[in-house]
């Protein structure tokens, strides 16, 4: 029993080290592809021209700092929060955003801390699930919903997940896509967490932030 658990860290290992190479190595052609001139381009506009549906985007000072949020559908409508997952932003809900307006929805996409035009405090303790829901709820309050629906898509899923067991009575239906409950997360095994080599990649110290600034 006891080979077969060192065999299975040793690949878990393995796989890790495997997966940091590999992210290093896209990182550097990424860095490489956005270094290029790349044309400023109003994504608001972008997506309203591409879908027909009028999007606007506001700045909301919410739970300390500053989160850009992209609004369609009627002001009457039932509010709908949308949560982009990693490494996207609100651009990536458009779709969705048109499809729920048009149904006469309040569809609301919020630009999480760190992302996109969004305030980007330092430290990690800046980034704790329990401030990820506080962001949501208080963005959600002071474009006047005190309840709402929430879907996440894989790391929004997350803040979904822990903004309805956080704030249970803001949060009247919950959507989340690609991602398990917390409970469920705790049971992972090492070699699923190599398969995720940008969770790897993210850990290494200092070069994530190093290639950011690129």
């Amino acid at each position: 029993m006891g080979g077969k658990i060192v065999t299975a860290r040793r690949k878990a290992l393995r796989g890790k080290v495997i997966s940091i190479v590999l992210a290093v190595l896209g990182s550097i052609i990424a860095v490489g592809y956005m270094s290029g001139r790349q044309p400023d381009r109003d994504a608001v506009a972008a997506a309203s021209k591409e879908l027909g549906t009028a999007f606007r985007e506001v700045f909301v000072d919410a739970n300390g700092v500053r989160l850009h949020v992209v609004i369609a559908g009627p002001e009457d409508g039932k509010p709908i929060l949308l949560l982009h997952g990693y490494p996207e932003f609100w651009y990536a809900w458009r779709g969705v955003m048109a499809d729920l307006a048009h149904k006469g929805y309040r569809v609301i996409a919020l630009d999480q801390r760190g992302y996109n035009r969004s305030a980007k405090p330092g430290g990690a303790h800046s980034y704790r699930l329990n401030i990820l829901a506080k962001d949501v709820v208080e963005v959600a309050a002071a474009l006047g919903h005190e309840r709402f629906a929430l879907v996440g898509h894989d790391f929004g899923g997350q803040v979904t997940w822990w903004t309805s067991l956080l704030h249970p009575k803001k949060v009247v239906g919950a959507l989340v896509v690609n991602k398990p409950h917390p409970y469920a997360i705790r049971n992972v095994r090492p070699e699923g967490e190599a398969i995720s080599w940008y969770r790897t990649f993210l850990r290494v110290p200092w070069l994530p932030g190093h290639i950011a600034r690129y």
